[in-house]
């Protein structure tokens, strides 16, 4: 989970994890020697997405969203829900192109938040 109440520069660093592990599983199912999906791709997703959601869980529960800092409330918020609906999309789908395509969608919602980032 990622703490509650972070800085800018710590949410920076939140955002780099995020990146990191969602370009390792495109990179496992696109790479030179692309995995199938079942080779621990859907396991990886599976991981990812729980990190979103309890993420997205406490900072939407009453006392998370009281302990939120304005960035996290403003750049982190928004994208746990693009993230959460991309992945649910993306587990529903079962052709790899698909899983590529949300994927690349998700890795876009992660450079637009940092971006925005940059300019809060």
């Amino acid at each position: 989970m990622t703490p509650l109440g972070l800085t800018p520069a710590e949410l920076a660093c939140a955002l780099g994890r995020y990146r990191l592990r969602l370009r390792a599983l495109l990179v496992s199912l696109e790479g030179p020697a692309p995995t199938n999906l079942h080779d621990g791709a859907y396991s990886a997703l599976e991981d990812f997405g729980t990190t979103v959601d309890v993420d997205l869980g406490a900072r939407s529960a009453p006392c998370g969203e009281a302990r939120m800092s304005e960035v996290e409330r403003t750049v982190l918020m928004p994208l746990l829900a693009r993230l959460h609906e991309r992945i649910a999309r993306v587990a529903h789908s079962t052709p790899l192109p698909a899983w590529i395509a949300e994927l690349r969608a998700a890795d876009a919602d992660l450079a637009a938040s940092e971006t925005a980032l940059a300019r809060h």
